[in-house]
């Protein structure tokens, strides 16, 4: 299932965030395959603000566990963190990003292919 992580950063937010750029690019490109989207929130002059990530985990402790273990959450680059369940809707076709997935027409959301027997 899809989880939608949005996190803001606090009052040094944008020099922690250049401060661990690198070591938070590897930890998500870890997560290349389960990723949906990620990238920051931007403020007023679009410099980064927050973060916004929407990726697959089995449910919401994965999810939690991914977060604590974020480089950017280790450094203090977050003030606030919000995790959500996901279900995509449109769009409804599958993209290059979503390679292994399928639709769900019941629930109206992709699911893994591998999971296709859990359901």
């Amino acid at each position: 299932m899809y989880f939608v992580i949005h996190a803001e950063d606090g009052e040094d937010g944008l020099a922690l965030r250049k401060k661990h750029r690198q070591a938070h690019l590897c930890y998500l490109r870890a997560m290349a395959g389960r990723l949906l989207t990620a990238g920051p929130t931007l403020n007023r002059r679009l410099e980064p603000r927050g973060s916004l990530l929407v990726i697959d985990f089995s449910d919401m402790e994965e999810a939690k566990r991914f977060v604590e273990d974020d480089p950017y959450t280790k450094a203090g680059v977050f003030k606030k963190v919000e995790i959500m369940a996901y279900r995509q809707t449109l769009p409804d076709e599958v993209s290059e990003a979503q390679e292994g997935y399928r639709m769900d027409e019941e629930h109206g959301s992709f699911l893994r292919r591998e999971d296709e027997g859990e359901h």
